[in-house]
């Protein structure tokens, strides 16, 4: 483990990943809740990851981990132009 403190963004993101892996599809409001994190932020970044398909919104407004997987998406995936 890193003795250095993560960026609050990059600490919040990955903690919001790891509740949709663990938990299963959930709403924002449910992530928040778990998590601590306030709704707006957790609104904001559960939306980017949809946007860089880490992860998907299904029917009723939850969110799961991109096409069920068990991990982050692959790194030939990845748009590193940006």
């Amino acid at each position: 483990m890193t003795s250095y403190k993560l960026p609050r963004l990059v600490a919040r993101t990955v903690r919001i990943m790891q509740i949709i892996q663990e938990a299963g599809p959930l709403r924002v409001i449910q992530i928040s809740r778990t998590t601590g994190i306030p709704y707006a932020s957790s609104y904001r970044i559960v939306h980017a990851l949809a946007e860089e398909g880490l992860v998907e919104r299904i029917g009723d407004s939850r969110f799961q981990p991109a096409g069920r997987s068990t991990g982050w998406r692959r790194e030939d995936d990845l748009d590193m132009r940006r």
